[in-house]
């Protein structure tokens, strides 16, 4: 009876770069590619060998060892039983006799099972994915991915791009808030009161450019002349709340031409354009904010700004799409004042339509510069601009106030100095009119009893007394020419009353002039202590009434600005993640089938947990379970480990 012996179909395989590591291995879309593959590639062939079992994992060759010792493949046939190859790894080959061999091998289960797997939803942990897509217009965008990859990318940026914002150029504002300036004016921003009117004077913010500033036909005012009256003119002094410099000023409406070193500036905005009170003359003007309430739009507005550029463009030219995503790539917007935040290309919506980015600065007139600067349609924000995702301004932009004590003095004491004047002056008036008073008195006493001893005289005349008559006359002349008896006592008499008479009058006017010169001098006492408390307050220099913020520092060092920068990491760090991402794609960490040929050259495939079936022997599903946890490259080709390689999607 004749014994059937079963046969197999052996051939030995070189050209072929994978090994039982499986880091590598070869991918073929179809059957008939990967048997077109092997075949041209095997050398030697056993036609009529023993029937091959996989758990032997040895056989015998005719072969001399050293002959077959570069072989580190093979597959086999059982084609009695099956079509089936079974492909297999050479570990070691046996010398048996000069003329016999023996071939060790391992089986390559992903080779041999490779059209009987059956994949999946898995958890993906890295491959490699589309890197690139369009917007609408047609410029070529990142296709996100934000997963982080746990690399290092250094700790520096270097800027690549960086542009700066001005609402008008080389111009910024300094608002005034005053409590005595403007009374008509409502107090009021829409509808809150404030309690503080609000004037603004625009300023040059290049110290290399002098600007003259006008609105219509009127030249407004200097910052520093204003700054300068509100510090030293009385009617203004002491009225200053703050001195704020704005960069932007968020008002509706504000527009300009510009003529060489002359801007013109006008509102539609409740702005009007007055003189600074406090004794200017006309043709000093300022800006001040009047408050009205509109009933058709808003004053206070934010101000926008866009980018020149496309959102991408000025930043390297990447070949790996994730080098332009956060951290390794972003923009950075900041007011260079230690203010500053992070945008993060990705969450931008407006990256899918080509819009350049815009921003949002948004504020108030009040005496704090409280400005905030948003993106728009960034993180997804349903209205557009999201204050919550922006930048919020901090720094300190208030000017010193300074106030000149003199005026200051005079402001407040200027009534009580005027006081004190007149009453000096009312004080010797009435001095010396009492004394014109008393002097009349006296004299017309005086008078009264000169005329009286006149009449004396002649009642003596008419009675005969002669000797009584020439004795009270002479007494009351006082010529005192001596004598005895009666007429020497009359002489007498008349003398006496002549000196007195004489006397009254010198002493009355005498007492008048002493009474006006000490009320001139009393005069002149006042007046000169008033004029020293004046002089007084002039040696006190002015003082400091607020040391202000660093606007000074900032404008100098180019700081007053609003500034977009584009960053990214050092070549250093970018060349050694380009090459990584390009060998092993990116982490996805998402379920999904997996992509085994989605790139020219070859596919890097790492999983958590590979959802792998088919029939397949479980040992053997086992393992390929394993391989692809450990990770494995699939090439599309013979050019195993060529990184030179192009691979763009296909």
């Amino acid at each position: 009876m004749t014994t059937f012996q079963p046969l197999g179909k052996i051939e030995l395989i070189r050209g072929v770069d994978i090994d039982i590591s499986y880091t590598h291995q070869y991918y073929f879309d179809t059957l008939a590619d990967q048997e077109a593959f092997f075949s041209s590639r095997a050398v030697l062939f056993l036609e009529n060998g023993t029937y091959q079992r996989k758990n032997i994992n040895t056989i015998q060759v005719p072969y001399q060892a050293d002959s077959i010792a570069d072989y580190k493949y093979l597959r086999w046939q059982n084609p009695q039983y099956s079509s089936k190859w079974y492909y297999a790894f050479i570990t070691s080959i046996d010398y048996i006799n000069p003329g016999t061999s023996q071939i060790n091998y391992a089986l390559d289960v992903y080779q041999t099972y490779l059209f009987d797997i059956v994949w999946k939803q898995s958890f993906v942990e890295r491959e490699h994915t589309r890197r690139w897509t369009t917007d609408s217009k047609l410029n070529r965008i990142p296709v996100v991915n934000t997963e982080p990859e746990g690399l290092e990318y250094g700790s520096e940026y270097t800027t690549v791009d960086e542009e700066e914002f001005e609402q008008i150029p080389d111009v910024g504002w300094l608002v005034f808030g005053s409590t005595k300036i403007g009374s008509s004016v409502p107090r009021n921003i829409g509808n809150m009161p404030t309690g503080i009117i609000y004037t603004f004077v625009p300023v040059s913010t290049n110290q290399r450019r002098n600007l003259t500033f006008t609105s219509g036909k009127r030249t407004l005012l200097d910052g520093w002349t204003a700054l300068s009256l509100f510090a030293r003119d009385t009617t203004l002094v002491n009225s200053l709340c703050s001195v704020v410099f704005y960069p932007f000023l968020p008002l509706r409406g504000i527009t300009y031409t510009q003529s060489g070193n002359t801007i013109d500036l006008s509102f539609a905005s409740p702005v009007a354009t007055v003189t600074l009170t406090g004794g200017l003359t006309t043709g000093n003007y300022v800006f001040r904010f009047t408050g009205l309430v509109s009933a058709t739009n808003d004053f206070i507005v934010p101000v926008e700004f866009q980018d020149s550029k496309y959102i991408y463009e000025g930043f390297p030219n990447y070949s790996e799409s994730k080098l332009l995503m956060f951290p390794y790539s972003f923009m950075e917007l900041t007011t260079k004042r230690g203010d500053s935040m992070v945008i993060k290309m990705e969450y931008c919506e407006d990256r899918l339509t080509g819009t350049k980015l815009r921003i949002g600065a948004y504020g108030t007139i009040s005496s704090v510069n409280k400005m905030v600067y948003a993106i728009r349609n960034y993180l997804s924000d349903m209205n557009g601009y999201n204050m919550v995702n922006g930048l919020a301004d901090s720094s300190n932009s208030n000017l010193p106030i300074t106030d000149d004590y003199t005026a200051s003095y005079m402001q407040a004491n200027s009534n009580s100095l005027r006081v004190a004047e007149s009453n000096a002056r009312y004080s010797e008036l009435t001095t010396i009119d009492n004394a014109y008073r008393s002097y009349e008195t006296a004299m017309s006493k005086r008078n009264a009893e000169g005329i009286k001893d006149v009449a004396s005289v002649g009642e003596n005349l008419a009675t005969g007394t002669l000797m009584a008559l020439v004795g009270s006359a002479v007494g009351s002349v006082g010529m005192g020419v001596g004598g005895a008896g009666s007429i020497g006592s009359g002489i007498s008499g008349i003398v006496g009353g002549i000196a007195d008479y004489l006397q009254s009058g010198k002493e009355a006017r005498s007492d008048y002039w002493n009474k006006y010169y000490s009320a001139g001098t009393d005069y002149a006492n006042a007046v000169a202590s008033v004029m020293a408390k004046k002089n007084d307050a002039k040696q006190i220099p002015p003082t400091s009434k607020s040391l202000g913020g660093d606007y000074i520092f900032n404008m100098a060092n180019n700081c007053d600005k609003l500034y977009l920068r584009r960053k990214t990491i050092y070549p250093e760090y970018a060349n050694k993640l380009s090459d990584y991402f390009k060998q092993y794609g990116y982490k996805v960490n998402r379920l999904e089938i997996p992509n085994f040929h989605t790139r020219a050259s070859w596919n890097y495939i790492k999983m958590t947990e590979p959802n792998v079936y088919g029939n397949i022997p479980n040992d053997d599903l086992m393992q390929i379970r394993d391989i692809f946890i450990k990770g494995i490259t699939l090439w599309h080709g013979n050019y195993i480990g060529n990184y030179s390689r192009n691979n763009d999607e296909i």
